[in-house]
């Protein structure tokens, strides 16, 4: 069953016939042809084309509005489209998912590997101290490393060492979870208020 409002769009693109190569070809140059064609007038709307300003000085926009006709006073359904809504989605994964999976990995997981791994089984006083400051020190590497960042390696690193002795220091990562989450946010404020956000 066909959305009846999509009807005429869907019966005016041709089908294509991938197996035969000329066949196809053919087929995506009419489909280009009815991309670009004017859509039939469909049944019970009105069909608007209008420009929308650029943002910041951008060209303007081609916008297509379809509106359906209604009596008077009658409800219509209305579909909102939110442009920037993949950056709310990337801002709530960075804040509440990401702190989450990474803390669990690097501090819960590798952390307490490189820890084991680094300090000698009956180590006390000096060569035990040694072998949790070079675990801090990977960790934090490591996950500076991970997220790809060249240019803010090092502070990325820093932080990472950080939440990695907090990790020693209390053996829980709730804190940590929390201090990741907070560091993100800030990190997506920052970049919402430059106007980086596309979210308008």
């Amino acid at each position: 069953m066909i959305d009846p409002e999509l009807a005429a769009f869907v019966e005016a693109m041709p089908v294509i016939d991938l197996s035969d190569p000329v066949a196809a070809r053919a087929g995506f140059e009419e489909l280009l042809v009815a991309i670009r064609s004017d859509l039939p007038e469909a049944e019970g709307m009105t069909i608007e084309d209008r420009l929308a300003p650029g943002w910041q000085g951008d060209p303007d926009v081609a916008v297509r509005v379809y509106r359906p006709y209604a009596a008077p006073g009658a409800r219509l359904p209305g579909i909102v489209q939110i442009h920037g809504g993949g950056f709310i989605v990337i801002a709530l994964a960075t804040v509440i998912l990401a702190p989450f999976m990474e803390e669990l990995f690097f501090r819960g997981l590798l952390f307490k590997a490189l820890v084991r791994l680094l300090t000698p089984l009956r180590a006390a006083g000096g060569a035990r101290v040694a072998g949790v400051v070079a675990a801090v020190v990977l960790d934090g590497l490591l996950f500076g490393l991970a997220h790809g960042e060249w240019i803010q390696l090092a502070g990325l690193a820093v932080f990472g060492m950080a939440l990695a002795a907090v990790s020693y220091r209390t053996g829980r990562l709730g804190m940590n979870m929390v201090a990741h989450a907070t560091f993100n946010l800030v990190a997506i404020v920052a970049i919402a208020s430059n106007g980086n956000a596309l979210i308008h």
